[in-house]
């Protein structure tokens, strides 16, 4: 009996393994620009630093990692670089309102990181990474700004590379010199290729396209095609400040525009704007799910965004399908309105085939 007890002990446990293990499932949310300067400060400094994001906390404690873009220095003494007409910088004391906010990972290949020089870049990477913020994006030089953040989640190991795509030439690292990574296919093809093989989920976060325009230019649609081409699964934009179309290309998921997420300017053209969550697998984006969040900073409600319900939801959130029209692709053919979210099941591979 003992015997038998002690070999039905091991079945039960291999099979309690390899249940858990079989086909793991993480979940992702990709949120805009986060900017900390300005109206953030002023925000934290008078009602502390979980105030600014404490609206979205539940939505965010809902997935298992949680990503965004941070267009500021984190620097105490950094020197501006001169002759740029608006600069962003936030003490390192203001990281508190993301490890609040439970925000797992940021990209720094942006046209603003770059604004207090080399030194304010390092001090930014110092920073983050004393606060257990993992960054992408930005390095000491070509190579390691190339670098994905890798990180194991749930089982499921996720590679996320940050990517600029702008007019911004004093701002890109090469061979001898810090800045950010290049939106350039050729140089980042090599890079997809070498992680590919050893990550089940590869995301691309990318800073590129008009400032306040709705669709994403030609040029953009070629990149992001040629990104999946080499080997990407999911692509997240921003710069913009608005969200713009989605398009679904060979199954992959291409979110042209977040728009802002937590951004401490005002501007007139601001609106409401979106954030993305995915459900994935091994090597498989299963679900997308796509949440309208409040980004108009009016007095009663100044930098601090919330999830839209109800019709406010519905208003972006069917904007957001009219504008992804025009890219032609499946999306939002298959989507569905469920509650306040917009819900896209992806299609099922063959057995072997990504």
């Amino acid at each position: 009996m003992l015997v038998t007890a002690v070999v039905l002990f091991f079945l039960w446990g291999c099979g309690s393994m390899d249940s858990s293990t079989r086909n793991p499932r993480a979940t992702l949310l990709f949120c805009g620009d986060l900017m900390l300067d300005w109206g953030v400060m002023e925000s934290c400094d008078n009602h502390g630093y979980e105030y600014p994001l404490e609206h979205v906390s539940s939505l965010l404690k809902d997935f298992d990692f949680r990503f965004c873009n941070l267009e500021c220095v984190i620097s105490e003494d950094a020197t501006p670089r001169p002759g740029k007409k608006y600069i962003f910088r936030a003490a390192p004391r203001y990281l508190r309102v993301l490890t609040a906010a439970g925000i797992s990972g940021v990209t720094l290949a942006n046209n603003h990181v770059m604004d207090y020089g080399e030194k304010g870049l390092v001090d930014t990477t110092v920073h983050l990474d004393a606060h257990n913020i993992l960054r992408t994006g930005a390095g000491t030089d070509a190579p390691n700004a190339y670098r994905p953040l890798v990180t194991n989640i749930r089982g499921i190991r996720l590679a996320v590379m940050g990517l600029c795509d702008l007019q911004y030439e004093d701002g890109y690292a090469d061979s001898n010199t810090a800045g950010i990574a290049r939106g350039d296919i050729s140089s980042i093809a090599p890079v997809l290729k070498k992680y590919r093989d050893w990550n089940d989920i590869i995301a691309i976060s990318i800073h590129w396209g008009n400032e306040y325009s709705d669709f994403p230019e030609r040029s953009q649609v070629k990149l992001a095609h040629q990104l999946i081409n080499a080997g990407a699964d999911i692509i997240i934009g921003h710069h913009p400040h608005v969200y713009q179309g989605v398009e679904i290309y060979k199954n992959k998921p291409i979110l042209y525009s977040l728009g802002n997420f937590l951004f401490g300017s005002t501007n007139e053209d601001v609106r409401n704007n979106i954030v993305a969550g995915f459900t994935v697998e091994k090597n498989a984006v299963k679900k997308m799910v796509i949440y309208s969040i409040h980004g108009t900073n009016h007095q009663n409600n100044p930098f601090r965004p919330e999830q839209l319900k109800g019709e406010k939801a519905e208003t972006v959130l069917t904007h957001l399908v009219d504008i992804s029209k025009p890219l032609g692709s499946t999306f939002p053919g298959g989507a569905e309105m469920k509650g306040d979210a917009i819900v896209y099941e992806f299609k099922n591979f063959p057995e072997g085939q990504k």
